[in-house]
């Protein structure tokens, strides 16, 4: 039973990894949750629309939500996936009164703690497959992060390489000359 309710969080982990990757970088750039949540407000927006400043902060309001929930949606996923193992797989510094909390509580705030890479070190991995797990989730969170920033500036994206055009023609040659 602890495994199929880790399967659970994994599954809802990639679900949100997936609707991610298909709104940032898949041509159609139509990812399934993102397009819910993003369409739900633009409609909520049209109610307002004699209010012009309403309808004018829709777009940055509704990617900050879809960010946020991806965060969440994310952060939830991997709690569920350490949530059974808690606590017999994971060690706990000494004096921390981590372990007197319920584990679904330890969870969540090791899962917050490593998708923000923070490593605080109160609650380690203590079996094998959750020492490779782990790190994975600091890498989603960090890559999450990263993207999240650079799409809210407006820069280009850290994760993906652009390479430059391999045609050129002859005007451009002779131009570098």
């Amino acid at each position: 039973m602890k495994w199929l309710v880790s399967l659970v969080g994994a599954g809802l982990v990639m679900l949100t990894l997936r609707d991610l990757f298909h709104t940032l970088w898949h041509p159609t750039r139509h990812g399934g949750l993102s397009r819910l949540v993003m369409t739900a407000l633009w409609r909520l927006a049209r109610r307002f629309r004699p209010r012009r400043r309403v309808v004018g902060l829709v777009g940055p309001l509704a990617m900050v939500t879809v960010v946020g929930m991806w965060a969440f949606t994310v952060v939830l996923g991997w709690a569920i996936v350490y949530w059974p193992h808690m606590p017999g797989a994971f060690t706990f510094s000494p004096g921390s009164k981590a372990a007197q909390e319920p584990a679904l509580l330890d969870a969540i705030y090791l899962s917050l703690v490593t998708v923000a890479t923070l490593g605080l070190g109160d609650i380690a991995p203590g079996e094998g497959w959750l020492r490779l797990v782990s790190p994975l989730e600091a890498l989603v969170g960090f890559a999450h992060t990263a993207e999240a920033r650079t799409r809210g500036t407006g820069r280009r994206s850290l994760l993906v390489v652009s390479a430059p055009s391999l045609t050129t023609t002859a005007s451009d040659a002779r131009a570098a000359d």
